[in-house]
């Protein structure tokens, strides 16, 4: 079964990706550059940089959203493909043992 859109509040992700340039790597590397962690000047700095981690979490996470919904799809209409080979494969194996039978039946004839 297709899942039913359930697709992340998009005007939120355009407003936090507009404001918020910087990716979770981009954060990381900064931090780790900078040793943000061990020389942070004021509690203000702090928070700047928490709100900033918060902001690119959030764009991150809403891309996961879309790309868990995209591969749920995916994998729905994939599920349905195999089932349908898979009833293929039956009605040939059926119309295979009946023109077997058939074909001995003829042979006993």
């Amino acid at each position: 079964e297709i899942c039913k859109p359930c697709l992340p509040n998009q005007e939120l992700a355009d407003h936090i990706a507009i404001n918020s340039s910087d990716t979770i790597q981009e954060l990381e590397k900064s931090l780790i550059e900078n040793n943000f962690l061990e020389n942070a000047k004021s509690h203000e700095d702090e928070l700047q940089m928490a709100a900033r981690i918060g902001s690119a979490l959030v764009v991150e996470n809403e891309h996961l959203k879309v790309e868990a919904f995209e591969l749920k799809n995916r994998l729905a209409s994939t599920e349905a493909k195999m089932e349908e080979i898979q009833d293929d494969k039956n009605k040939c194996l059926n119309k295979i043992e009946n023109l077997l039978q058939l074909n001995s039946d003829l042979q006993i004839r």
